[in-house]
């Protein structure tokens, strides 16, 4: 049995979720909000201490107007080092110096007879270095943070060749939206909304607008592949929309039950699962990520010790 505690940091307050992982099955134990500037290292200890939680780990999810999130080209080098290359790249697409940012990226294309194409994920390191400080109040520590709109695309992204979506996530003020392709993200942005009391026609029109630029946005083979538009929050506007299909249901996995739409984000981190062992994008510092157990090592020695012991 493992707790995993997942944040999504909003403008004054955190959203969490505790997910609770036994026998392959992952169930939410609780849900709570805490208000930044009201000690919420502390706070978010005694709140994990009410449900029982002994969690080490939290994942967190920081808002897509608080990223950088750019498709860039690199020349396609044999053999070259690419996560230097990526660095080197940094100064020209970053709006801060690259020593003040935290940022990962994840190949979209590779092939030896094109330009390398990735997708950059970028945050200020200061976010980071606040968020740090949250978790250590809390005794926890950050395993992994990402976009939060990311994260909810990935969890309904089909992961099958060829399957595509475009996830919205919709709140008071903005829309965030994400395209995926075999369950990766492809392209995201935010666009501030109308109010919904005050216009909600224009606010739907806005929001069909851009839904309609982040389909154009895409390539040709890849706006090909969407097959479904998924649009989930608060106050969703009326959309006058055909296609591809509109959908405002968002699929979870089973055994996990619905949560408030403003938590989205940090269930879908607290779910996210590493893939050959590394999260499609980790915003933490690799030196300060945890390093994970080194079961075949262990395994390998503890056969050893038993071989020895029937040996003598």
């Amino acid at each position: 049995m493992s707790d995993v505690v997942g944040l999504a940091l909003e403008d004054d307050r955190l959203e969490g979720v505790v997910v609770r992982r036994r026998l392959g099955r992952s169930r939410v134990l609780g849900t709570f909000t805490l208000d930044l500037n009201d000690e919420p290292g502390p706070t978010l200890r005694a709140r994990l201490r009410e449900l029982g939680s002994r969690a080490r780990y939290a994942h967190v999810a920081i808002p897509r107007r608080r990223s950088v999130v750019k498709a860039i080209e690199l020349p396609a080098v044999a053999g070259v080092d690419l996560p230097r290359m990526v660095a080197f790249e940094l100064e020209r697409h970053l709006p801060f110096a690259p020593a003040d940012a935290v940022y990962d990226f994840q190949v979209l294309v590779a092939s030896s007879r094109q330009p390398v194409r990735v997708l950059l994920e970028a945050g200020e390191r200061r976010l980071y270095d606040r968020i740090r400080q949250i978790l250590r109040d809390a005794g926890l520590v950050p395993r992994m943070m990402d976009v939060g709109i990311h994260a909810v695309a990935r969890l309904v992204g089909g992961r099958r060749r060829g399957d595509g979506r475009v996830v919205v996530r919709v709140s008071a003020g903005e829309a965030e939206l994400a395209a995926t392709l075999s369950g990766r993200v492809v392209a995201s942005r935010a666009v501030p909304l109308p109010p919904a009391t005050a216009d909600p026609a224009g606010r739907g029109r806005t929001l069909a607008a851009e839904i309609t630029r982040t389909l154009e946005g895409l390539s040709p083979e890849q706006r090909d592949t969407i097959d479904e538009i998924t649009v989930v929050g608060t106050d969703v506007a009326h959309l006058d929309w055909r296609e591809p299909p509109l959908q405002t249901e968002l699929p979870l996995p089973p055994g996990i039950s619905t949560v408030e739409d403003g938590r989205l984000p940090a269930l879908a981190v607290a779910l996210a699962r590493p893939r050959r062992g590394a999260y499609p994008a980790n915003l933490v510092p690799a030196e300060a990520r945890p390093r994970p157990f080194p079961w075949r090592v262990a395994a390998t020695a503890a056969l050893a010790v038993l071989t020895l012991l029937l040996a003598g």
